[in-house]
């Protein structure tokens, strides 16, 4: 590593540095996907995508020549692990979607370009596919991403909100439930429904989140740390959850993730709710009001009002600031 040890290899960059290195991780990223997902026609996890990102990420702020970023580009998407998604779907663990090794995969490209190893050729560099490279630099790629107000795999979003709506509008809790279908699309029938032993087996879910959701009303945090993994009544309501697959959802996935709930209540009440699509995508005018609504709601359990209030400040105000101070100052508000 003779030639990486002569270059610093830790920035203590800005925020606003580290804000714009981000977009261009997250541009190159999903970028990238979208080729590799065209050219193997196969559901890869987000893990392959993110050693793209990562290579692009190390390599701008690790000032890169144009030669030097093609080269490390080249081997990390070469090397990028191709992760089964639905494996870790239907095996929740910490293996879920490669981002660890996805990352070590980005990480090494760039430290091997300083070492002199070289690559050629990148999906991205081909004719077939520069069309995912027509808007960049005009249209972002990262403004179309959603953002999770639940805590657990995305493809339980829709059954979840379908349940607190129906709650909040017919005034019933979990005590009046005697059974509850959810009608969605195969791939988040196939999430795992047991009974979770880890925080990763909690949200990698579908059954212990729906059911945490009718107990609880929400699901946060401490719906899906250890310690709450043994609470007697979500264990009981997963019992009364049944799934289905609606070929009307079906055929609409993946461009939509859709689902509906019907639910039984002990008084014979029969209700259903209306398709839903996973709560927080861009087409929802996600906003910064929102995303600091979930800030101060998912931080509740470990933060004041007070250190809330003095993080946003920081994140907002702090751009000139440098990582480490940024950093420092969150972890002790």
């Amino acid at each position: 590593m003779k030639k990486a040890q002569q270059i610093k290899l830790e920035k203590n960059v800005t925020y606003r540095e580290y804000l714009t290195t981000l977009v261009v991780c997250y541009e190159a990223a999903i970028r990238c996907g979208l080729a590799v997902q065209d050219h193997y026609q196969y559901l890869h996890s987000t893990g392959t995508y993110g050693a793209f990102g990562t290579a692009a990420g190390m390599g701008r702020l690790l000032g890169f020549t144009q030669e030097q970023m093609n080269n490390a580009l080249s081997m990390a998407e070469f090397h990028a692990p191709l992760t089964p998604v639905m494996r870790s779907v239907q095996y929740p663990s910490m293996n879920k979607d490669g981002v660890p090794f996805g990352a070590l995969v980005g990480a090494q490209a760039a430290l091997e370009t300083l070492e002199g190893s070289t690559a050629y050729g990148y999906l991205l560099e081909t004719p077939e596919y520069q069309k995912y490279l027509d808007s960049l630099g005009e249209t972002y790629e990262i403004m179309n991403l959603y953002f999770k107000p639940y805590t657990c795999c995305r493809w339980a979003h829709q059954p979840i909100q379908a349940c607190i709506d129906l709650m909040r509008e017919h005034g019933f809790t979990h005590e009046d439930v005697e059974q509850v279908c959810v009608h969605t699309f195969d791939s988040a029938a196939q999430l795992s429904k047991m009974r979770p032993n880890t925080a990763d087996e909690a949200q990698y879910n579908i059954a212990w989140p729906v059911a945490s959701a009718l107990v609880h009303g929400d699901v946060g945090m401490e719906q899906v740390i250890e310690s709450a993994l043994d609470d007697s009544r979500v264990l009981d309501m997963m019992q009364r959850l049944a799934f289905d697959v609606d070929p009307a959802m079906e055929a609409q996935f993946p461009a939509k993730r859709l689902a509906w709930v019907e639910i039984c209540l002990k008084d014979g009440r029969e209700l259903k709710s209306p398709v839903y699509a996973a709560p927080g995508e861009h087409t929802d005018h996600v906003d910064l009001a929102w995303v600091e609504e979930k800030f101060r709601r998912r931080t509740a359990c470990i933060l004041t009002d007070r250190e809330q209030e003095d993080v946003l400040d920081l994140l907002k105000n702090g751009l000139d600031i440098q990582m480490q101070d940024i950093v420092g100052r969150i972890n002790h508000p």
